[in-house]
């Protein structure tokens, strides 16, 4: 959703464009950063790369539910899949397979909490192609399995809101 507000700002150009574009920019690296993918925002915003791989960015939160080959993405900017791994680890501080499964794990927590599907549907509609692969990442960053994050939606007939602190040796990022 950030990303298209960013693209329609940019197409329409209406007044203070740029002030929106900022700010949609400003949230995307506040959520990298809150989900451990980026270590500082500060360097983020330094890099001068940031600009080269938004159309990835882009791409991937778009075609996240489909397969995507480091081809695709390479295809995207032009360029080749080594100098594609090489500047997207520099500018977000992560490999692209690992953000691609943030950004599918993202979606399917809200489906798990939005719907009723199962959760071998919701596996393949955010993407994974294969349930256990999807099991075993949700559990790596949300600490608990699709089945049992499921259940904690609805209890005691009182719809709660779930928070899960990340704890890296000792420290609460």
């Amino acid at each position: 959703a950030l990303l298209e507000s960013i693209r329609c700002e940019n197409f329409e150009k209406k007044h203070a464009y740029d002030e929106f574009i900022k700010a949609d920019i400003h949230k995307i690296i506040a959520i990298l950063y809150r989900n451990g993918i980026i270590k500082s925002p500060y360097s983020f915003f330094k890099s001068e790369n940031v600009t080269k791989i938004a159309p990835v960015l882009e791409y991937i939160d778009t075609h996240y539910s489909e397969e995507i080959s480091l081809s695709d993405l390479a295809q995207v900017l032009n360029v080749n899949e080594s100098y594609l791994c090489r500047i997207f680890k520099k500018v977000v501080n992560t490999s692209i397979v690992q953000y691609l499964n943030f950004v599918r794990i993202s979606k399917a927590e809200k489906m798990l909490l939005s719907s009723d599907k199962s959760i071998s549907e919701i596996a393949y509609e955010s993407g994974f192609s294969s349930v256990s692969y999807f099991n075993r990442t949700f559990k790596k960053h949300k600490f608990t399995t699709p089945s049992a994050y499921k259940k904690l939606k609805y209890e005691s007939g009182v719809w709660i809101t779930i928070i899960y602190p990340v704890y890296k040796i000792g420290k609460i990022f």
